[in-house]
């Protein structure tokens, strides 16, 4: 496993789970070359989400965080008719 968080051996996993996923809309996202395709669930202004943010400490006995913040990423897509 990759040093990826810095923390050094045993890096922790961390999963996130969020509620009503599996039924939520989802879109296509695929990378530049349109080989590979993934499906994402689709969010707006006013959904609330819910969920469980799970770490799992593996082989470290120790994990020193100021907390734990989740930021969703995505893209806004404004449409409108010029007619």
């Amino acid at each position: 496993m990759a040093n990826f968080f810095g923390f050094g051996q045993g890096n922790p996993i961390i999963e996130i789970k969020l509620d009503g996923i599996e039924t939520r809309k989802h879109a296509v996202l695929k990378d530049k070359n349109n080989s590979d395709a993934t499906k994402l669930p689709v969010y707006t202004g006013d959904d609330d989400l819910t969920g469980i943010v799970e770490i799992k400490m593996n082989k470290i006995k120790k994990f020193e965080h100021t907390g734990v913040r989740i930021e969703l990423v995505g893209h806004i897509e404004i449409l409108y008719d010029k007619t």
